[in-house]
């Protein structure tokens, strides 16, 4: 009895039975498009913009102030505007928070930053404000999609040049010679 080893039996399942793996990638992908197809029906978009690629404002508060309650208040004083407040964090310790919202108007960004002041009591070295308009956001989107084709398509040429080279320097098993060298 000839004792077969497991990489040899993996090589020979492999060879023999590469279409049934495919099902492998067939449900990641099922999986990808039903995730994108929610995250589209559910915001509209089928990624999520944040300020610099949809336009808006970012008030950047360098003082400590708890998020919950800057994120309550603001949500009480502008209701269903989506604003969102994040902790800016270094080595565990907070240093700040970033408020964003959809605000590019000076008047509206005016009374964001008279609502952060009064809720953290922050002076005017303590903030900066930064308004990106939609249409430079709409551009770095534009552009941001186009590098991800063009890096899908060079992926797909790496891939398939270096699997036709190394197929033709292997004979005996072809497809798992690509798998595990």
């Amino acid at each position: 009895m000839i004792a077969v080893s497991f990489k040899e039996k993996l090589l020979d399942f492999y060879d023999k039975k590469y279409k049934l793996l495919m099902i492998i990638p067939i449900i990641l992908i099922i999986f990808a498009i039903g995730q994108i197809a929610y995250q589209t029906y559910q915001t509209g978009d089928f990624v999520h913009k944040g300020v610099g690629l949809k336009g808006g404002s970012a008030i950047t508060l360098y003082k400590e102030s708890p998020v919950k309650e800057m994120q309550s208040f603001l949500d009480s004083k502008f209701p269903g505007e989506g604003i969102s407040v994040r902790e800016i964090t270094s080595a565990g310790k907070t240093l700040g928070l970033v408020i964003d919202s959809e605000r590019q108007d000076k008047d509206g960004v005016a009374q964001l930053v008279a609502a952060v002041k009064e809720q953290s009591g922050a002076n005017a070295q303590e903030y900066t404000v930064e308004i990106v308009g939609s249409s430079l956001g709409e551009s770095f989107f534009k552009q941001t999609i186009w590098a991800v084709i063009i890096a899908f398509i060079v992926m797909g040429i790496v891939v398939f040049a270096y699997f036709r080279i190394r197929h033709s320097r292997s004979s005996r098993f072809p497809y798992a010679y690509r798998l595990f060298h």
